[in-house]
């Protein structure tokens, strides 16, 4: 997994232009969080990592790699359900890659990019709020199809899956 980051973050710092006040971050993993609700259930998934290249005075220029250890989801009762809706042995991870970020008011952001779910990549938008000073932490939301990505058979629930992620970021 570190192999892996660090790969990501090496990705991250070669792809597009550099900027003198552009930093790399690094997710402070400990107080990060992922959750997702799919009609009345819910859970969340406990190893995940991200790498971020950012500058206060250009986010339309932040660049984000999100991967997600698809096994490590905790849905409860329904865990091992789920996990085999992921084919989390055939699909370890789940990546979601930044295309393109568009600055709101108020420190908030619209984050385009591809969702990569059991193989298949959908391109999904997360909003997005940033605290304006201190630590660089970000909280967002989004929300895409189970059926998108091939995930059936699950009549119970919901087909759209909702997405809240807390992500305070670290200099690398």
């Amino acid at each position: 997994m570190r192999k892996t980051m660090a790969a990501l973050a090496l990705i991250l710092l070669l792809a597009g232009p550099a900027h003198a006040d552009e930093f790399t971050y690094r997710l402070d993993r400990q107080h990060a969080a992922l959750h997702f609700t799919l009609g009345r259930m819910g859970g969340a998934f406990a190893d995940f990592d991200a790498a971020l290249v950012f500058d206060r005075a250009r986010p339309e220029d932040a660049r984000l790699n999100v991967l997600i250890r698809s096994a490590s989801v905790d849905a409860g009762d329904a865990t091992p359900f789920v996990r085999g809706a992921f084919e989390s042995q055939r699909y370890p991870f789940i990546r979601f890659v930044s295309t393109r970020v568009e600055p709101g008011p108020s420190a908030t952001a619209r984050i385009e990019g591809l969702l990569t779910l059991r193989g298949v990549t959908r391109p999904i938008v997360l909003d997005a709020t940033m605290n304006e000073d201190g630590p660089l932490r970000f909280v967002a939301s989004g929300a895409f199809r189970r059926s998108a990505f091939g995930i059936r058979g699950w009549p119970w629930t919901a087909d759209r899956v909702e997405l809240r992620i807390e992500a305070p970021f670290s200099p690398a």
